[in-house]
């Protein structure tokens, strides 16, 4: 697969999770602010990585994006979010310096708090023992 820019509509989608955390105001809240932090963030990072794969210059994208409004309607469905996110890290993990990113410790801080939403978390067992 080739890496690309992700659209500004699924980055919104990040940044609003990300302005959610922790996990407790997932479903409900968010903080415009620091959406659009985190949005500028990915975006940065996710240009970086195209550039670094393709050899483009930065200059030959937008310095920045707006937030997508359309991404702060209706709830977040914890699944789909994990999988943006995957999507999002294929393609802004190019450059040598990802896992110490800014961008890379948003995701993953994404996942770790989206997965404790996921239907049956709270049910699991914490620690695996062998049924009787």
């Amino acid at each position: 697969m080739s890496a690309f820019i992700c659209n500004t509509f699924h980055l919104s989608i990040l940044g609003r999770a990300a302005s959610a955390l922790p996990s407790t105001r997932i479903r409900t809240g968010y903080d415009i602010g620091a959406a659009e932090d985190a949005l500028a963030t990915l975006y940065y990072q996710n240009v970086a990585s195209v550039c670094y794969r393709y050899s483009d210059k930065k200059s030959a994208y937008p310095e920045r994006v707006a937030f997508d409004n359309r991404a702060l309607h209706g709830a977040i469905n914890p699944l789909q979010v994990i999988k943006a996110c995957h999507c999002y890290a294929y393609q802004a993990s190019e450059t040598p310096d990802y896992e110490d990113s800014d961008a890379a410790a948003i995701i993953r801080r994404i996942i770790t708090a989206f997965s404790r939403e996921l239907t049956g978390y709270q049910d699991a067992q914490w620690e695996m023992t062998p049924r009787a």
